[in-house]
């Protein structure tokens, strides 16, 4: 069933970042500007896949993790290929909120599958196999839907890649099993009191702080990178999607790989010492990535986006290998729901409407490299993301007040199957 789920993942975030390489096509065809294709790969669908993320893991936690997935794998496919009918930027902004509220269930769900299914030992190694989908997705959404739209347009390169996930949701149905209701304790303990005991924990909440600011500047960059080396470094938009695809693969599945082996490591003793490495990596990683948006040929682009983007791609497993340790058993998916509605409404969401309007106010004075100097502004929230993650690697809790301040009685140092 892993090996369902993980497909699951990989085409949800092919279908979620297949817009971000046909930025450029869609808002020559519909007529939009910088802020508007911000807005479409921002607002327009974090804001409904923020809300919807809790309430859906709250559903799933209590009855079918199954149903509730395949449902939400249908919906966002669907969703992704009326993309390609749209006609408007209205039309546009309606389909990637519906391909939102599908893809709001997928990770808290599927976490809490994971974490159901193995120990706390083993569950960073497994988490980081299943966050290796996001620098795989990175290149099947960049260059096969860079290609797609060099050669049939980009209409047809949504209609081609939504339509794998409505059969694979039916997959997921025949090989997944439902799991048993959270127990009546469980339901009596309630969503706001989950919610609140984890957020006094200090390396859930910098964690979750720490990966909300740095999805800013993620999302901020993926959003516009097409753009980037389309308008301002002269490139075809199927060279820009092959050479943005292997570079996100590549950097990706090395920084991901890197983070699987030192969570477990890095948190042995302290579970909220997993994320010493990212806050390091990223320090060491930000000043390659200011020099990538400044470089002047698309070639020293790609090169200095690589040792960023290693760095980038080490935050994920440990921030959510933690969440899933201090998580009560039936609360697991809403842990993961609440950070994924932070980064969503005030991370993903806030960075392309951001990085889009700072082209445009640009624009008059520096012309195509207005988009350039956009990007690098991205680089503030990420000195700050480097500070959550400092501290909540760093914080040491008095002996004496671990147990109170746990919303469990595994304590900060476990989380129990």
């Amino acid at each position: 069933m892993l090996a369902v789920i993980w497909c699951v993942q990989l085409v949800n975030l092919v279908d979620r970042s297949l817009p971000f390489i046909l930025a450029e096509p869609i808002k020559q065809d519909l007529h939009l500007t910088d802020m508007q294709v911000g807005m479409l790969n921002g607002l327009a669908y974090t804001l409904i896949y923020s809300f919807a993320g809790l309430p859906l893991a709250w559903l799933a936690d209590r009855t079918s993790r199954r149903w509730v997935l395949a449902s939400a794998a249908s919906l966002w496919s669907v969703m992704t290929m009326l993309g390609g009918l749209s006609q408007s930027f209205l039309q546009m902004v309606a389909c990637r909120m519906g391909v939102g509220l599908g893809e709001a269930a997928c990770q808290p769900v599927a976490h809490a599958i994971i974490a159901r299914s193995f120990p706390q030992t083993r569950r960073g190694m497994v988490i980081g196999l299943f966050t290796l989908t996001v620098p795989l997705a990175s290149l099947g959404s960049l260059a096969f839907g860079g290609w797609m739209a060099q050669h049939f347009g980009w209409r047809q390169a949504m209609l081609a890649i939504g339509a794998p996930g409505i059969l694979l949701a039916l997959v997921f149905l025949l090989v997944a099993r439902d799991e048993k209701a959270a127990p009546r304790e469980a339901l009596d303990l309630g969503a706001l009191g989950v919610a609140m005991g984890l957020w006094r924990l200090p390396a859930f909440l910098h964690g979750a702080l720490g990966l909300t600011v740095l999805s800013l500047a993620h999302a901020g960059f993926n959003t516009f990178a097409g753009p980037f080396m389309i308008r301002t470094q002269g490139w075809e938009i199927g060279k820009a999607g092959l050479w943005l695809g292997l570079v996100n693969a590549t950097a990706g599945l090395a920084g991901t790989a890197l983070s699987t082996v030192l969570v477990d490591r890095a948190g042995k003793e302290r579970p909220n010492r997993a994320m010493l490495p990212t806050a390091i990596g990223l320090s060491l990683g930000l000043p390659f990535f200011i020099s990538a948006c400044l470089a002047p040929t698309g070639a020293w682009s790609i090169l200095l986006l690589a040792p960023w983007m290693i760095a980038l791609n080490t935050a994920i497993v440990p921030t959510f290998t933690v969440a899933q340790n201090l998580a009560p058993p039936h609360a697991r998916a809403f842990a993961s729901a609440m950070i994924y509605t932070c980064v969503g409404i005030f991370g993903a969401g806030v960075g392309p409407l951001l990085t889009g309007l700072a082209s445009d106010v640009l624009q008059p004075r520096f012309g195509t490299d207005s988009l350039r100097y956009g990007l690098v502004l991205m680089a503030i929230p990420q000195v700050w993301a480097i500070g959550h993650f400092l501290r909540a690697a760093t914080f040491d809790r008095p002996p004496g007040r671990r147990r109170a301040a746990s919303p469990t009685p595994e304590g900060t140092r476990a989380g129990g199957r």
